[in-house]
């Protein structure tokens, strides 16, 4: 199986060393602050040029002001338009309308930036796994999750790896997907979530324990549900396939009232 194309820059999450970054950007800008201080200063004692000095002294912080205050302005209606398609891209995933969902995750993440730009590329990764493509899925639920800028989201950085679990199952990659269901249990502090339920499944089918399969699937099935639509189809063509593979003729009703 080939290797994804690498990520484009919009679709890469801020580095976990931006507030260091950040940080970088207020010190150089007080450094500035004093540096035309010291300037003007030095310069009240020139008759020629005390008016101008005097003028451009009083008015060069409100150009400072004004710059912070158009940034601050601009970031704040670039976020707003960032988390308002994030949130239609949110509902249309929900509906199954992955096409379109996608579209404006990838139009929120190019938007973006810091976390909002990792819950858009979350989004994102998560529409390709309903969507049929579990590679590029978890090459992007890795990629924000590598980046640690959901780490103050709990909703999606406990289960995040139990997502990726569910990708590295359906490709066939045993290890990775108990690893990452092992540090989604981590993150849990041991507790299972309603995320485990598809992976463990996957797992069990993957080593050809259906029956095993089946029984996760029917006993938690609940927690299945509880995830949304798009997981609960998913999780029905699993347990679809772990019925025949115990018996296709004892299951076959079973298997119709599934896929129903």
């Amino acid at each position: 199986m080939t290797s994804p194309a690498p990520l484009p820059s919009h679709l890469r999450p801020s580095p976990r060393f931006r507030p260091l970054i950040t940080l970088g950007y207020w010190v150089a800008l007080l450094v500035l602050f004093v540096a035309f201080y010291k300037i003007f200063s030095r310069s009240e004692g020139e008759d020629a040029t005390r008016g101008a000095v005097a003028w451009t002294s009083a008015g060069w912080p409100f150009v400072v002001f004004a710059l912070f205050g158009g940034f601050f302005v601009y970031f704040l209606v670039r976020g707003l338009r960032s988390q308002r398609l994030s949130n239609r891209a949110t509902n249309l995933l929900n509906s199954a309308r992955y096409e379109e969902a996608a579209r404006l995750f990838e139009s929120a993440a190019r938007r973006s930036t810091g976390g909002q730009r990792a819950v858009a590329i979350y989004g994102l990764g998560m529409t390709e796994l309903y969507r049929g493509a579990p590679e590029r899925a978890a090459q992007l639920l890795e990629a924000v999750d590598r980046s640690r800028a959901l780490r103050h989201f709990g909703a999606i950085h406990r289960p995040i790896q139990d997502q990726i679990a569910t990708c590295h199952a359906l490709l066939g990659r045993i290890d990775a997907a108990r690893a990452s269901l092992q540090e989604a249990a981590t993150r849990s502090k041991g507790e299972a979530t309603s995320f485990s339920v598809l992976p463990e499944a996957l797992v069990a089918c993957r080593e050809g324990q259906p029956a095993k399969a089946v029984d996760v699937l029917t006993t938690r099935w609940r927690e299945v549900e509880s995830v949304g639509a798009s997981m609960t189809k998913l999780a029905r063509l699993v347990r679809a396939f772990a019925l025949n593979a115990v018996d296709p003729a004892g299951n076959r009703d079973a298997i119709r009232e599934t896929l129903a």
